[in-house]
């Protein structure tokens, strides 16, 4: 987690607009996630630290004597206010027969690799996920797939996005291995929101978790 939160003008502004989030960032544990961001009515949006730290931050003078929604802390997965993995794992999988505390609630475990060499070479982590995304578009399990793709035009990013595709090969071929880049999801989030679908959506735990969260408070 970043350590080095050093816009102490943002932190400022953020404790004033909501104190958990603020706490959040100034402890050094806010993950740059976005979910604070992509809530109806938040004034925040994400700004790229000097220390490379995407941080949530209330832009414009004065812009923070609207009020924060009153659910935006549920939002954060950091914060005392919203759900742990425990409790959403109870909501979403009360059938797993599982459980334990190192890795909470589960069917089974598994280890994999896809089949083709080819596509082996060209991944970082056995290419399963790659793969099972794209079979659930060509498999209309999903319409929409979100995950991390690589755009040099991206320069609040370091180079790379979240992006919404709908085509199995661009999943494919456009976000193979890992992405160890800053990346938010706030904008991504709000498309979602006017374009109505199935979606998978991948990322890191954190950011699951985060989504989650979200859709524990927002219907859409």
């Amino acid at each position: 987690m970043p350590k080095n939160c050093d816009n102490a003008t943002s932190t400022s502004n953020l404790t004033g607009y909501n104190s958990s989030l603020g706490r959040v960032v100034e402890s050094g544990c806010c993950v740059g996630c976005g979910s604070c961001a992509a809530l109806p009515d938040s004034q925040i949006k994400m700004n790229l630290s000097s220390s490379a730290v995407l941080l949530p931050t209330i832009g414009g003078t004065g812009s923070n004597t609207k009020g924060a929604p009153p659910n935006i802390a549920a939002a954060c997965p950091f914060t005392n206010e919203s759900a742990n993995e425990d409790v959403l794992a109870r909501e979403l999988f009360p059938e797993a027969p599982l459980h334990s505390e190192e890795l909470g609630r589960h069917i089974q475990c598994y280890a994999g690799r896809v089949s083709s060499n080819n596509a082996y070479s060209q991944s970082s982590s056995g290419g399963l996920c790659r793969w099972l995304l794209a079979k659930m578009i060509d498999d209309d399990v999903v319409d929409f797939v979100v995950n991390v793709r690589n755009n040099p035009d991206a320069v609040d990013q370091l180079g790379f996005e979240y992006a919404i595709q709908s085509d199995s090969k661009a999943v494919l071929e456009a976000s193979s291995k890992s992405a160890y880049c800053p990346v938010d999801m706030s904008s991504v989030l709000k498309e979602i929101r006017k374009r109505p679908g199935r979606y998978a959506i991948t990322g890191v735990p954190c950011f699951a978790k985060a989504i989650r969260n979200l859709c524990r408070i927002d219907s859409v």
